[in-house]
């Protein structure tokens, strides 16, 4: 059995459709390896055809814009429908968990119902979720889910204060709502970080570049870390044929045994200025945490790669030499440096490596499907090219090209426009359109053809860029033309591939 997030943001106004449509989509956890493509939608309109409003953490109906919004009023009720995708045929029961009010005083007259068929339940003067089992309410199910649908009002009411006679105060509205459904899947647990721990006469011990020390995770994943290179305190390179180690002995924690005895003398098993432990790692990690052993509050190592920026460890950490590495992502082969950077009053502290914790991580290297992770797409569900979340008009691709957001209704402000030039005695339709700088890195293509019939003729015909200027980092604004003195009617439009 799962129950879906309750979540207070991601969701997508449909405003194409009469009334406008609130909803948002959830899917299973990733642990739950077969249901990747069960997703269930979760949709809110007004009855009154009165726009929506999500206001943080509640859902209500606004009116006009003045005081009454972020709230429900009498003459507002919310219909709530459920809906779901499962082409696998997975899911083999659907219900609701829990729903909820969220209630901004906690006065008297302060009731929201929730109305399913003939029957109501009212909640007052409470912001907890109900189990809706317990509310007596038509249950949601797989076979009336079509049919189904869950009201939401407030109660009307006249108070007298003593005073006068006050109306329409509530500031309730709908608060929370929990889907619960059994489906069938195995379950692969969450990865834990793999502990790399150095104990005496484990593989690096007393050791040169090459060796390879390999553990597994909770999952049976494996993780390869390998020395590439080890830098002595007189900056010698085992790479060179210099025969620097790296150390471990009776001690259990990781250190630089260099050839030649530098400035810092024969220390055989510690890290002193300058030396350094280059190591890689056969798959796409995430740097976890490091416990490093005889820290003290002067002592310095930095961890550095070209994969990020270097990470400064000074002093004790958490009291016990512990630092977060925060998860630093590093590519598989990339090299990673630790290294002592400490003064060389710092010499003689004993500092060694005690424990590295690093997870497995999968890099998205495609950056069209990196954007659509960063935008909240759901990978196999809304993410794809053609996929037009928030029914604007612009498919995904299109968003992406012209850097709007795949999930809010922006076309009016992304969409390319038009403009008549005039010079010397011809006339010219300008096509203005954003691109993104490094559009050929990423292998998009950018087409802008033209044609004299909108409806009888493909739109194929070359046009000229005359124009590009920066508009940020990233999106430069291109105009594209064509003569108007060829044909009575020009029309030009914007083509998008990706390679």
């Amino acid at each position: 059995m799962g129950v879906s997030e309750i979540r207070d943001d991601n969701w997508v106004t449909n405003s194409l459709v009469s009334p406008p449509e609130y909803s948002i989509t959830l899917s299973p956890p990733s642990e739950y390896t077969e249901l990747t493509n069960l997703s269930f939608t979760v949709t809110f309109t007004e009855t009154n055809g009165i726009p929506l409003l999500s206001a943080n953490n509640w859902l209500v109906a606004t009116v006009d814009g003045g005081e009454d919004d972020r709230r429900l009023n009498s003459n507002e009720v919310l219909r709530l429908k459920v809906s779901y995708s499962d082409p696998d045929n997975v899911l083999m029961g659907l219900g609701v968990a829990q729903f909820g009010a969220e209630l901004n005083t906690t006065e008297p007259w302060e009731s929201t119902i929730y109305t399913v068929g003939a029957t109501s339940y009212m909640i007052s003067n409470s912001n907890d979720l109900v189990d809706y089992d317990s509310a007596g309410l038509t249950p949601l199910t797989t076979n009336n889910v079509d049919t189904w649908e869950m009201l939401v009002s407030v109660q009307d009411y006249i108070v007298d204060t003593g005073s006068n006679i006050v109306t329409n105060l509530t500031l309730s509205a709908m608060g929370g709502f929990a889907l619960e459904y059994v489906a069938d899947s195995d379950y692969v647990p969450p990865a834990e970080p793999i502990l790399f721990g150095f104990d005496d006469g484990t593989e690096f011990d007393n050791k040169g570049v090459g060796v390879t020390m390999t553990r597994t995770n909770n999952r049976n994943e494996t993780i390869t870390i390998t020395t590439v290179n080890i830098i002595g305190q007189d900056g010698t390179s085992a790479t060179n044929g210099i025969n620097n180690k790296t150390n471990i002995q009776s001690v259990n924690a990781l250190g630089v045994n260099s050839a030649e005895n530098g400035p810092y003398g024969s220390e055989s098993r510690d890290f002193n200025p300058v030396e350094a432990w280059v190591v890689a790692f056969d798959v796409d990690v995430a740097l976890s945490f490091i416990d490093l052993a005889s820290q003290s509050s002067n002592t310095e190592m930095t961890v550095s790669s070209a994969a990020f920026s270097d990470i400064i460890l000074l002093g004790e950490g958490d009291g016990n030499g512990g630092f977060s590495l925060s998860n630093t992502v590093v590519p598989a082969g990339e090299n990673v440096m630790f290294q002592m950077t400490s003064s060389p009053l710092e010499s003689d502290v004993s500092l060694r490596i005690a424990e590295l914790y690093v997870s497995i991580t999968n890099l998205i290297t495609d950056p069209y499907l990196a954007w659509a992770s960063s935008q909240g797409l759901t990978p196999g569900v809304n993410d794809e090219y053609d996929a037009d979340v928030e029914s604007d008009g612009m498919d995904n691709l299109l968003e992406y090209a012209l850097g709007a957001n795949p999930v809010l209704n922006d076309a009016e402000e992304f969409l390319p426009g038009y403009a008549i030039q005039e010079d010397g005695s011809t006339n010219y339709l300008n096509y203005v359109y954003r691109r993104r700088i490094d559009y050929a890195e990423r292998g998009l293509i950018y087409t802008v053809g033209s044609g004299a019939d909108l409806v009888f003729d493909e739109l194929t015909n070359v046009t000229v860029e005359v124009n590009s200027g920066a508009i940020n980092a990233e999106f430069e604004s291109v105009t594209n033309q064509v003569s108007t003195e060829v044909a009575s009617a020009q029309f030009m439009q914007l083509k998008i591939s990706i390679d």
